[in-house]
């Protein structure tokens, strides 16, 4: 069977055929408000996407899309892209359409000053679009994690077996309290829940942007467009003060994934790595997400990383894979003006989860 397809750019208007294509084939409904504040409001700039259209119907059949960001490598602040929302119809699969819209992507952003793409695949992307040109520098995304209620999560994973569920809750819930009784942290500095980002923030960023050689831009017009404009999620924005100084602030947000209430801590940021802001931070983090019932806590931290101390201390826990949901970070390197040995090491990055749009 043929099929008659035309690859091109987005135009305006394009995305009420998008939105019935990513109703098809993505899970998570969006509306039109989301999209527009993905693809159009974005301080780093507008989104390039190609389109496959389908010539009988005229509708969008296939769907490659870069959202741009700015990154912060050594002391230079670069544009990147990172690689959303690959989308082809079940019924024009297998007609080249993936490879087609990517190319013309990659021929859209040749002509752009683009430093680098990246991407957090799906397992299934992985495994079938294996690129010498990508290179992963965390093969599973690291991962930290603070059980807050043994039950729930022993039920979700063991429900088939009424006896063993017993015994390990058992066993979890004296887990539980050594974790609790492990450290009784006094918090040191004003914590307080806010609404919005103000200019305090920009000075936050200049502080910490020296602590990691590698670092998506976290600035007032990032965190803002982020966190508070994003019209599909609720966030919850704790800052740490010392009178009018900005310390730090701590992103979390509350979801349910089959019957396990998951607290994400979506992005941190402190001053500096020797004030106390990143332990009082997550002493409120872990407090919230008690008070609202949630059953385990998870943060996405590199090994590295210098808030790793603080998540130590306060019982979180590294683990290789939580859930299939948690994916692998692949990396292409568009012009030579770092060494593999800088980009590519994962040690010189920070990452949250809030640097993907998985959340």
């Amino acid at each position: 069977m043929n099929k008659n397809i035309t690859i091109r750019e987005y135009r305006e208007g394009d995305e009420t055929s998008i939105m019935k294509l990513r109703g098809l084939v993505l899970s998570g409904s969006k509306d039109m408000d989301w999209w527009v504040w993905q693809f159009k409001q974005n301080p780093a700039g507008q989104a390039i996407i190609s389109v496959a259209v389908d010539d009988d119907t005229n509708e969008i059949v296939g769907h490659f899309c870069h959202i741009p960001l700015r990154l912060k490598v050594e002391t230079e602040t670069h544009q990147v892209i990172q690689g959303i929302d690959i989308m082809v119809h079940p019924s024009f699969r297998r007609f080249g359409v993936y490879n087609r819209i990517r190319d013309k992507n990659h021929e859209i952003i040749r002509q752009k000053n683009v430093l680098l793409t990246y991407t957090f695949p799906s397992e299934l992307m992985y495994r079938i679009h294996q690129d010498t040109r990508l290179k992963t520098i965390f093969k599973k995304t690291p991962l930290w994690i603070k059980p807050l209620n043994s039950k729930n999560i022993v039920t979700r994973y063991l429900n088939n077996d009424d006896t063993l569920n017993h015994v390990v809750t058992a066993v979890g819930k004296g887990l539980m309290k050594l974790i609790d009784r492990s450290r009784n942290c006094q918090i040191q500095t004003q914590i307080r829940e806010i609404k919005e980002i103000d200019e305090r923030f920009d000075v936050l960023w200049e502080q910490a942007s020296s602590l990691h050689k590698i670092m998506m831009v976290r600035d007032r017009a990032y965190l803002r467009w982020r966190y508070i404009e994003k019209s599909n999620a609720d966030y919850t924005l704790y800052v740490s003060e010392d009178r009018d100084k900005l310390l730090g602030y701590i992103v979390l947000r509350n979801l349910e994934d089959n019957g396990l209430r998951i607290g994400w801590i979506a992005d941190m940021l402190t001053s500096s790595k020797d004030n106390p802001a990143s332990m009082d931070l997550l002493a409120k983090a872990v407090q919230y997400f008690k008070n609202i019932g949630i059953d385990v806590v998870l943060c996405v931290m590199p090994p590295k990383a210098y808030l790793i101390n603080s998540l130590r201390k306060h019982i979180f826990f590294p683990i290789s894979r939580f859930r299939k949901k948690i994916d692998p970070i692949r990396i292409r390197l568009l012009k030579p003006e770092y060494s593999d040995s800088v980009i590519y090491n994962p040690d010189n990055w920070y990452l949250t989860r809030g640097d993907s749009d998985l959340i």
